[in-house]
């Protein structure tokens, strides 16, 4: 469904991705490990169309989106919850959730109040501005104003920053229930090994700006392949 191939890209003419490639089916979690510094940043910011390859393709359903601005690749509901969240502060969290419909291609009306439906935490707080709200709320507030858009493929970057454990569940456990009830697919970038490991089905390890080993979710729980590829045990 979403695959790239030999991407290159970076800032400037320094290149931090080096012909890396990947893709993503309908309904698969696809989650993206590596050291700080090997291009995993990078690579959400060139899918989502922030960052303009140097050479190589995007494509979408076979179509290609490479020259696709992010605006439009919202439209196309592909969706990104960046690191860091960045909310709309001074908005409210109803205002924020109804900015993330207003960049989807769904202009249904009620598509907020059916996303809140998942997120009962931030139904207290709607009147609330974004930026009083704790760490954790911002990222629930993050990823529902990224729902709101209906995306196809959600591209998510270090959800668990920064946050309690006991969102972190409850993150973890919204995006299993939405699973079984659509086809949206996810590109996780995660250093939580507990947490890519519950979600992904598989695990792709960049170093140096590629694709260098992918391991199952399972091999995640092996301490040797961790230490071998991952370098985090």
């Amino acid at each position: 469904m979403l695959e790239a191939k030999n991407l290159v890209a970076g800032y400037g003419a320094l290149p931090i991705l080096h012909g890396l490639s990947l893709h993503v089916d309908d309904n698969e979690y696809v989650g993206i490990l590596g050291h700080n510094g090997m291009g995993k940043t990078t690579l959400m910011r060139t899918l989502i169309g922030h960052i303009t390859p140097m050479s190589g393709s995007i494509s979408l359903d076979g179509e290609p989106i490479t020259g696709a601005g992010a605006h439009k690749r919202a439209r196309m509901r592909i969706g990104y919850v960046p690191q860091g969240r960045e909310i709309f502060p001074s908005l409210t969290v109803r205002e924020n959730l109804m900015m993330g419909a207003l960049s989807g291609a769904d202009k249904r009306r009620g598509i907020v109040e059916e996303v809140l439906a998942d997120f009962p935490r931030l139904e207290r707080l709607l009147e609330r501005n974004g930026g009083a709200l704790s760490g954790g709320e911002q990222q629930l507030l993050a990823i529902a104003r990224c729902l709101c858009g209906r995306p196809r493929v959600m591209l998510l970057d270090e959800p668990t920053e920064g946050i309690q454990p006991s969102i972190i569940d409850e993150i973890a456990d919204l995006l299993l229930a939405i699973r079984k009830r659509s086809s949206m697919s996810i590109v996780l970038v995660e250093q939580n090994l507990d947490f890519i490991q519950a979600l992904s089905d598989r695990v792709l390890i960049i170093h140096r700006g590629k694709v260098s080993r992918t391991l199952s979710a399972k091999d995640l729980s092996d301490p040797d392949v961790v230490n071998e590829f991952v370098g985090m045990g």
